[in-house]
């Protein structure tokens, strides 16, 4: 099987069209995404210890509960506001998440050459995105995820599985517009070039909207991305680059997905799995 992403300016219904194929496939195939990889796999390639093996046990099992939870519950961790039960339970999950951290940093730090510098693209692109800090720190720690995940991918045998993200490395590169300069886009393109050696023969789902329904849609959003703070201009000039990116991929890798043609485009990935 392969690796698929979705690619696509924010609000433009990657997760919706991520949801639909899962369901699709989900009978008649192993779906997992990047994620999935590393809290399974990365035992099996990297040297842990008993305690950090049961972290990433536990830490999937909450990984999985949150992923698969339609809304995210904002939890005050306040000693003085918790139950004791509570209190403790909040203790033990960030000392899980602390050394699921030190797992990620130990495996990215076991990486080729090539593979840390991809990380280092990866990193600046997560940096130069218009999230706010703490979005950063998260999707820095998702994306450390993602390409251990795409490693171990190409590390070992997993051709019985569809690797199906709903989001995923092509797309943290997209995400580095900076201030929206000539320089930020060229920069980019250069990124995105030297990543497309390492990503080899996978398949990108491309959803395509246009600027009146990704504003419409990001108005409604309760969480994720919004563009409040962007003007038309900064939003057309992303949805630009994507467009090119599209333009200039490998015409038999990458597909435009809408709901007309939802059912065609995967039945025609899954025959070329």
């Amino acid at each position: 099987m392969s690796v698929i992403e979705f690619v696509g300016i924010p609000c433009s219904g990657k997760t919706r069209f991520y949801q639909k194929m899962k369901k699709l496939l989900k009978n008649k195939f192993n779906i997992f995404n990047y994620s999935d990889l590393f809290y399974i796999f990365s035992k099996e390639i990297i040297n842990l210890s008993l305690f950090e093996k049961i972290s990433l046990r536990a830490g999937y099992k909450i990984y999985k509960k949150r992923f698969n939870s339609k809304k995210t519950k904002n939890v005050n961790f306040s000693k003085k506001t918790l139950s004791p039960y509570s209190y403790l339970k909040s203790i033990t999950r960030n000392l899980i998440n602390k050394k699921i951290e030190l797992v990620k940093n130990k495996l990215i730090n076991s990486l080729s050459q090539k593979e840390k510098k991809i990380f280092f693209i990866l990193n600046e692109s997560i940096q130069n995105s218009p999230l706010n800090c703490t979005q950063k720190i998260i999707l820095k720690s998702r994306m450390m995820e993602e390409l251990i995940g795409l490693h171990i991918y190409r590390k070992k045998n997993l051709k019985n599985y569809i690797i199906l993200n709903d989001e995923g490395l092509f797309q943290r590169i997209l995400s580095r517009v900076g201030k929206f300069e000539k320089k930020d886009i060229k920069k980019i393109f250069t990124n995105i070039d030297l990543f497309k050696e390492y990503f080899l023969n996978g398949s990108i789902l491309f959803t395509k909207s246009s600027l009146n329904k990704i504003k419409l849609r990001s108005k409604k959003r309760k969480e994720g991305f919004k563009f409040n703070n962007f003007s038309d201009n900064e939003i057309k000039i992303w949805i630009n680059v994507f467009n090119k990116f599209y333009k200039n991929y490998k015409k038999n890798k990458i597909f435009i997905i809408k709901d007309k043609n939802f059912i065609q485009i995967s039945n025609k990935i899954v025959k070329n799995q």
